[in-house]
């Protein structure tokens, strides 16, 4: 792996401990945005699309990614 790669990578380690440090429980401050991940997974599941979603674009260690991994979605 070159330099900056490996730059790279240690930078969103970094930005990953800080989300997670500041924003572990940030859907318990947002209910509007809990309940439309919930919806999301339900609708999946009712419509038998699976378990495996992809958490695009939403930046290292999105407090929705958590999220939706504890509810199996």
């Amino acid at each position: 792996m070159d330099a900056r790669t490996e730059e790279l990578r240690a930078a969103h380690d970094v930005l990953a401990e800080f989300y997670a440090e500041r924003l572990a429980d940030a859907l318990d401050r947002l209910p509007a945005e809990r309940a439309v991940l919930d919806l999301f997974c339900d609708l999946t599941l009712a419509a038998g699309l699976g378990t495996s979603v992809g958490d695009i674009g939403c930046g290292p260690d999105s407090p929705a990614q958590g999220y939706l991994l504890a509810q199996k979605a």
